[in-house]
């Protein structure tokens, strides 16, 4: 099985365009954690594009302390992206957040 999960990803390698979209209404969990390192992982494997896409569907609960924290934990794995969000952009989910508290 191990083989051909490798020879599968081989045949993807430059292919891939993978997301992170981690919804900053609370703090980050082992769970979301994981999904990204795994979602990562397949992608540098790969050799595909990784996208990160701050979703913030949740306005009302969207707070800019869960945002740069996000920033931090992301950081702190290891984990980095092609193309996306950076912490640049946490004022304007503050402003995001200032239209719905």
């Amino acid at each position: 099985m191990q083989e051909q999960l490798i020879k599968w990803l081989n045949t993807l390698k430059g292919q891939t365009i993978s997301r992170l979209a981690p919804t900053p209404s609370g703090f980050l969990h082992l769970g979301n954690g994981m999904n990204l390192a795994i979602t990562w992982a397949l992608s540098r494997a790969t050799g595909g594009k990784l996208i990160l896409r701050i979703d913030d569907a949740d306005r009302s609960r969207l707070k800019p302390i869960y945002v740069e924290q996000l920033f931090v934990d992301l950081d702190y794995l290891g984990l980095d992206w092609d193309e996306g969000r950076s912490e640049e952009h946490t004022s304007e989910l503050q402003s995001h957040s200032d239209l719905v508290c």
